[in-house]
């Protein structure tokens, strides 16, 4: 008997990585003007900031329903392994109360968290999992070291534009006008399960010396845990810009770090130009 790991595409992770990393990802139907994709299968990073530049008004998002999980936990568990699910936060989403209910039928062989994150916030959970089925953990005693540790994981990220901001309600047209040409540039945090405007600076660089400062004040970066830098968009100017400043709060490794884009439930409401991190607390 062994443990999978299952995990939606509101982690941003890919139906390829996934593969690669030995999990396997859901992916969350994604709406454009009556075009439906699923996120991380047949519409990856590039093709929907492409999309989204175009697009009128935001794409929907659709959360995964009681049938998709009843089938997807049959598939892993008629052999005798047992599942653990890493559900898209329960603040943003329905999807985590559809796993919860279908997980009853299954006789406690699936294990149903609700990682009160998003983005790759959810990622370095799962690669956290990863390494406690390293250690030759139970499904149990993962979910319940999964759920002691999520309320330490942090995701913060500057917003280059506040064109999507504006598209999806969330501000006014007058104030994305004037906070366009001042440069204003929200940073974002997921905390507490919701994603929160945390700050605002004029420009970038200001932008990236707050994100430091959120670091420091929420217990600096646990780097004996997974850690990764997140972006949005396929211009790498901000990325970039931000891998320069990385080594102040993560030192000599900054360099070796891997980043990871930011797919459609957390990138349409930001857009392209976003960058940030994603790691645990210590």
């Amino acid at each position: 008997m062994s443990v999978k790991i299952l995990i939606d595409s509101g982690s941003d992770i890919t139906i390829k990585q996934a593969e690669e990393m030995g999990i396997v990802s859901l992916p969350i139907e994604v709406n454009f003007s009556g075009d439906t994709y699923m996120d991380g299968d047949n519409i990856i990073a590039e093709e929907f900031y492409n999309k989204l530049a175009e697009a009128k008004e935001l794409p929907k998002t659709t959360q995964i329903n009681s049938y998709r999980f009843e089938e997807e936990f049959k598939k892993y568990t008629e052999n005798g392994d047992e599942v653990i699910y890493l559900s898209l936060s329960s603040k943003i989403s329905g999807t985590y109360n559809n796993a919860r209910l279908t997980a009853e039928q299954f006789d406690g062989k699936v294990h149903v968290v609700d990682t009160m994150t998003a983005t790759s916030g959810m990622r370095v959970l799962a690669e956290y999992a990863l390494n406690l089925i390293q250690e030759g953990k139970t499904a149990k005693e993962i979910a319940e070291a999964l759920e002691a540790k999520k309320d330490k994981v942090r995701v913060f990220a500057m917003i280059d534009t506040l064109k999507y901001l504006k598209m999806g309600g969330r501000i006014s047209g007058a104030a994305a006008v004037i906070g366009n040409m001042m440069s204003i540039k929200p940073v974002i945090g997921v905390l507490d399960g919701e994603v929160k405007v945390v700050g605002k600076s004029v420009g970038a660089k200001k932008a990236f010396v707050l994100i430091e400062q959120l670091i420091k004040d929420h217990g600096d970066i646990d780097l004996s845990l997974p850690h990764c830098y997140v972006f949005s968009g396929t211009d790498l100017k901000n990325y970039n810009s931000f891998l320069n400043t990385a080594s102040n709060f993560y030192g000599d490794n900054a360099s070796e770090i891997k980043g990871y884009s930011l797919g459609a439930t957390i990138g349409s409401h930001i857009g392209p130009g976003a960058v940030g991190v994603a790691y645990f607390a210590k």
